[in-house]
């Protein structure tokens, strides 16, 4: 009896001892963002916007750190896996790697990995630049923790990845704005620090294009979070529109576009507060653009079943006034390599 007790006892120690370390070292090592922060411009650009340039082209796409590709149900929304095998990774990278081509003006990623265990330790963001030579690039790091320790048996391990934008444009400066992070201890140790980048790039007439690439939160209920985000988010557009800027925001804004109806098979699944972007935001002659007749995001809790898998539509665009949407569209693919599709917008200046 002795003995058992002994056992139990030392089990119990040692779990005290695990819970103690992790969270020690996740609190020694927490990733605390300035509310600003300057980023360098990387790459090789040196063409610059003139009047002619009026017309362009930009993507945006959350690439679920090349793991949650259709074969994939992941536990944190649900499901049972962790991490896919190498080989599903590989196939979901190379998808990737062949849908981004030198044929759009800008890109705007979210969840892309430069070290993580989820992505095999695989450096997707320079994977991007080797792909895009002669565009600029600013990355925006928003998930930094040596050890995310759930699930219990198989932890996610070290992630260091965030947002990445890419222009064939010369980017003349860029910063990143650390959204408010208000989930409670321990969790906020091992979530995203959500942040905005905001890149410029001058125009002949002394303006400059102004392209934000934002993830805004999920795992928000109430959507507390996601109503301190569009305010800090609100400021920085009135002021670059106020300068006389063009202003493009790109993002995964994990909530429904204004008039959003749902899709046929698929009707709203979440009515609650912050479920849907605020109309007339930031003011009256911002415009939403969002396609309206396919998803871009897939329920990942389980694996993809085309008939089935509940699909909606979080990745979209908001413009300032001086803007005009030529068209935007999803680019399907069946969710293939990602958990999102990508979303492709045509866009001009107004005259």
């Amino acid at each position: 009896m002795k003995t058992i007790l002994k056992i139990i006892g030392l089990f119990l120690l040692l779990v005290v001892v695990y819970v103690v370390g992790v969270l020690g070292y996740a609190w020694l090592t927490d990733f605390q963002p300035e509310p600003e922060t300057s980023l360098v411009v990387e790459g090789h650009s040196e063409v610059k916007l003139s009047k002619e340039d009026s017309v362009f082209t930009i993507m945006t796409w959350n690439l679920g750190f090349g793991g949650l590709g259709k074969e994939m149900d992941f536990f944190y929304d649900g499901g049972t896996t962790v991490r896919n095998t190498r080989d599903i990774f590989e196939k979901n990278i190379v998808g990737i790697l062949q849908t981004v081509t030198d044929s759009v003006d800008f890109y705007c990623f979210q969840e892309i990995d430069i070290k993580a265990k989820r992505s095999y330790q695989f450096n997707e963001v320079q994977a991007i630049k080797d792909k895009l030579r002669g565009y600029d690039f600013v990355f925006g790091k928003n998930y930094d923790v040596g050890f995310v320790p759930r699930p219990f048996f198989e932890p996610m391990g070290n992630v260091l990845g965030g947002i990445l934008t890419a222009s064939r444009w010369n980017l003349t400066g860029a910063k990143a704005y650390a959204y408010k992070n208000t989930y409670p201890f321990p969790d906020y140790l091992f979530y995203l620090d959500r942040c905005f980048t905001v890149t410029r790039s001058p125009l002949s007439s002394g303006k400059e294009l102004v392209l934000i690439n934002s993830h805004n939160s999920a795992y928000d209920p109430g959507g507390k979070m996601k109503k301190f985000e569009l305010e800090q988010l609100k400021a920085v557009l009135l002021t670059e529109y106020q300068k006389g800027n063009y202003v493009i925001t790109a993002a995964d804004w994990n909530q429904y576009p204004p008039g959003y109806k749902g899709f046929e098979g698929f009707a709203i699944d979440d009515t609650t507060a912050g479920a849907f972007s605020v109309e007339n935001y930031p003011e009256n002659g911002w415009q939403w653009a969002w396609d309206t007749s396919l998803p871009t995001c897939r329920d990942v809790g389980v694996v993809y079943n085309p008939k089935t898998t509940y699909r909606t539509t979080i990745d979209y665009f908001l413009l300032s006034p001086n803007l005009e949407s030529i068209y935007v569209k999803v680019l399907p693919n069946e969710f293939d390599f990602s958990d999102h599709q990508p979303v492709l917008l045509k866009i001009k200046i107004k005259p």
